[in-house]
């Protein structure tokens, strides 16, 4: 395992705490592993946001659900994410930079079951949902992805798609909300 491949854990817990996320399951790896993963953010009123080259610069009010994935070293993207500053190079940086915009959960599984445009698909049937921003984290897609940013407007969607993708197949092995619970025991993978 080289050092770039090791992955210091309480980075990633310190970066969830000062973003107000706890999680229920969170992996107790050395190296945490690639995945899938969801985050999920809220916009509380209409913001404006220059995303790239991106003909889209109106988010909000609601929540957005961005579907990404990390080949290797899924920790250190998760982490990179949730850093308030830093040099915006992806689409979801100009999102998770701007301090209207506000983290309400993650989500991410290590199957290959459950691939990034699978679960962009997956997302896109739910009621409720519709794309926003086309060509947004898409630069890698190979599906044709319209984008792999969501919205939902009504919290009671959020509510319910937080429910569904819990109980879904495969089951999340990172499941992180803002809010108070506690850290519960770490995954077993």
């Amino acid at each position: 395992m080289s050092n770039s491949d090791r992955f210091d854990s309480s980075g990633l817990t310190e970066a969830l705490r000062s973003r107000g996320l706890h999680c229920s399951q969170l992996p107790e790896l050395a190296m945490f592993p690639p995945l899938t993963y969801v985050l999920m953010l809220e916009v509380p009123e209409t913001t404006s946001i220059k995303v790239g080259s991106l003909t889209c610069n109106t988010f909000g009010p609601g929540w957005f659900y961005y579907v990404g994935s990390a080949k290797r070293a899924g920790g250190h993207r998760l982490r990179r994410h949730l850093e308030n500053h830093k040099r915006v190079h992806w689409h979801i940086d100009y999102l998770t930079t701007d301090p209207a915009v506000q983290f309400w959960g993650i989500l991410g599984w290590n199957s290959p079951e459950q691939t990034e445009c699978g679960l962009v698909a997956k997302l896109a049937a739910r009621p409720g949902l519709r794309f926003v921003a086309p060509g947004f984290g898409t630069g890698d897609c190979q599906a044709g992805c319209v984008s792999h940013l969501l919205w939902a407007a009504d919290v009671s969607v959020n509510q319910a798609l937080w429910q569904w993708l819990l109980q879904g197949h495969p089951q999340p092995f990172l499941r992180c909300r803002r809010g108070t619970e506690p850290v519960g025991r770490p995954a077993r993978l």
